[in-house]
């Protein structure tokens, strides 16, 4: 199996990914804090309902790294379950 994917999927904490996005990937972070590298978000906000909501512990998106950036990285917690 390839490398990098192994590496993906071996990441299973979300400062296990900013470890690798730091690391493996060159991502420059303005500070290694990781409560200060993200922004929260309720469930209720992505429009879910009450059944999907129980299932997602936390939504974390990591904040941008230039301005005007176009796009987002999420991590979401499935409060224990796997995502299949």
């Amino acid at each position: 199996m390839n490398t990098d994917l192994e590496r993906l999927r071996s990441i299973k904490s979300f400062p296990s990914l900013v470890k690798y996005l730091r690391d493996e990937l060159d991502w420059e972070f303005e500070t290694d804090d990781i409560e200060d590298l993200t922004y929260d978000y309720p469930a209720a906000e992505f429009a879910l309902d009450s059944k999907g909501a129980a299932k997602i512990k936390a939504i974390k998106q990591i904040v941008p790294l230039v301005d005007k950036q176009p796009w987002g990285v999420f991590w979401i917690d499935f409060a224990g379950q796997r995502f299949q």
